[in-house]
């Protein structure tokens, strides 16, 4: 090497550590959760951010949001807050990774105290058709009640069938004929505007009274102005002097 000549300087790269780069990369995929807390025996809801990792297990941090806020573990409930709602609660989920609960970044939790001392996890209360219980099986409380509850509406809906069945029947009989029983009531007698029979029994009502009449000599005096006779109503038994068909219930 003489003097005065120009030498270069190269950096050289050391390769990384597979861990460390492992490391960088973990800091990076972290998830960012939304832990809210309904602190026991207040009605106040705290929140707090918290990161985790999706090789995490939701024990852990479930243990790291309990200490954030001061609880105990055992005296609150891990649950899926979805919606501003207890959606699925995660207790049978606590040895699982974060990735095999299915927790996304920004996601929100709530820590929900037990309500009752010595209470289970298989008693607390579901929410209707979306909540699980600690062996992800239905509620079977819950169930029966939404059994009953439509067993009663399908009696209140039967009930509300027979009595519109019989307002029916009792309005068809207040429009059929009180002679017939069968045919709509058609004709109006005068005077006394009963609207009680049919043409045809009118008709035969009217023969009927007239062969009667005729028999006992008096057949001038029992034809009505129109030539008909006079036919006794059915409903109050005054002669008719006068009717008029083709009248029906409105």
């Amino acid at each position: 090497m003489q003097e005065g000549q120009p030498l270069l300087l190269e950096h050289r790269h050391e390769p990384q550590h597979p861990q460390l780069a492992r490391g960088k990369a973990a800091r990076s995929s972290a998830l960012q959760l939304q832990v809210h807390c309904a602190m026991p025996g207040t009605q106040q809801m705290e929140v707090r951010g918290t990161a985790a990792y999706p090789w995490e297990t939701v024990q852990d941090l479930k243990h790291r949001a309990c200490a954030a806020f001061g609880v105990e573990p055992e005296s609150v409930l891990l649950w899926d807050y979805f919606n501003a709602c207890p959606f699925i609660l995660l207790e049978d989920q606590l040895h699982c990774t974060l990735q095999q609960a299915r927790l996304l970044d920004e996601q929100p939790l709530l820590l929900k105290p037990v309500r009752e001392a010595g209470q289970t996890l298989q008693q607390q209360p579901q929410q209707e058709g979306r909540q699980r219980t600690w062996a992800g099986q239905p509620d079977r409380s819950q169930q029966q009640q939404r059994q009953d509850g439509r067993a009663a509406d399908v009696d209140d809906a039967a009930a509300g069938l027979a009595q519109d069945c019989a307002a029916a029947e009792e309005l068809q009989q207040l429009r059929s004929c009180v002679v017939c029983l069968d045919a709509p009531r058609s004709v109006l007698l005068l005077p006394c505007k009963h609207l009680a029979l049919c043409e045809a029994c009118a008709t035969q009502l009217q023969q009927h009274t007239a062969g009667s009449s005729d028999s006992d000599g008096a057949a001038g005096s029992s034809r009505a102005g129109a030539g008909s006779a006079a036919v006794p109503c059915p409903v109050c038994r005054v002669p008719a002097t006068r009717h008029i068909p083709g009248v029906f219930f409105a």
